[in-house]
């Protein structure tokens, strides 16, 4: 009897224990990043090592340097804590976290801790809970900008005197020598046609002044010999003077439009060379 009376005590005290560690579940917050900028954005997850259809706790954090925003569940912001009533009563849907924001206010370190902590598991039991402590974010000021650096000019190249070009006469052609060959010929000539000319324009101004002389001393001639001579013979002496005057006046006609024409005839052989 009394051996009976053992082996039902422990198989009791065996489904006791048993059954505190099947119910039993750990609790742990963690913060995105250990460290931050004021004005970054930090989250910070409360966990749970099974899933969960009831939960209720306490998040605190620091109000002084930082500002709650948000959380998943709806949880409500006293001020310097978070508090926490979930449950799902329409599909007892299962969580196994909660994530909490805030904004980074101020320099410090913010620290956030977990408390009161009660959960449940899908059968509605309730869960033995450990705490495995909170967590904190350094909040430092956000270090200003790298100036950007700004570009050296480059220097701009003195620019390179330009060198006159000396321009060379081929010698094969002395353009120059021929030219001023040409130009000496063609003044030469240019100068001989004007003085031959000249020479015409003298020589019909003399032939003009021997025929009003040689008219003049047969005028005389013709007056002092009236008395003396007959008529005919004095007609007949003058008509040869004239008919010799005319013929001299003819020659020099000719000669002049002789020149003329050779003066012409230089002329275009000079054009033509230039």
């Amino acid at each position: 009897m009394k051996k009976s009376i053992s082996i039902f005590i422990i198989l009791l005290l065996t489904i006791i224990v048993l059954g505190g560690c099947v119910n039993a579940a750990s609790v742990s917050v963690k913060a995105n990043s250990s460290s931050a900028y004021v004005g970054d954005t930090v989250k910070v997850t409360v966990s749970f090592s099974q899933p969960v259809t009831t939960a209720s706790f306490n998040l605190s954090y620091d109000n002084s340097k930082l500002t709650y925003v948000s959380d998943t569940v709806g949880g409500t912001n006293t001020g310097s804590s978070i508090i926490v009533d979930y449950i799902d009563l329409a599909s007892l849907r299962a969580i196994s976290s909660v994530t909490f924001t805030f904004t980074a206010k101020t320099t410090g370190s913010a620290s956030f801790s977990v408390s009161n902590v009660t959960i449940s598991d899908a059968e509605a039991n309730t869960l033995s809970v450990s705490v495995t402590g909170g967590t904190s974010v350094q909040i430092t000021e956000k270090p200003a900008p790298e100036p950007t650096p700004e570009p050296t000019p480059e220097p701009t190249p003195a620019p390179t005197p330009e060198v006159p070009k000396q321009e060379t006469t081929p010698a094969s052609e002395p353009v120059s020598s021929r030219g001023t060959s040409t130009q000496t010929n063609n003044k030469k000539t240019n100068t001989t046609v004007e003085n031959t000319v000249v020479e015409v324009v003298d020589t019909n101004t003399i032939v003009e002044e021997n025929v009003e002389e040689v008219i003049e001393q047969e005028t005389d001639e013709t007056t002092q010999e009236v008395s003396t001579e007959p008529i005919e013979e004095n007609k007949i002496n003058i008509d040869g003077k004239i008919l010799a005057i005319i013929i001299l006046a003819i020659v020099a006609i000719i000669e002049a439009i002789i020149i003329i024409i050779l003066g012409i005839a230089l002329r275009k052989k000079n054009l033509e060379n230039k």
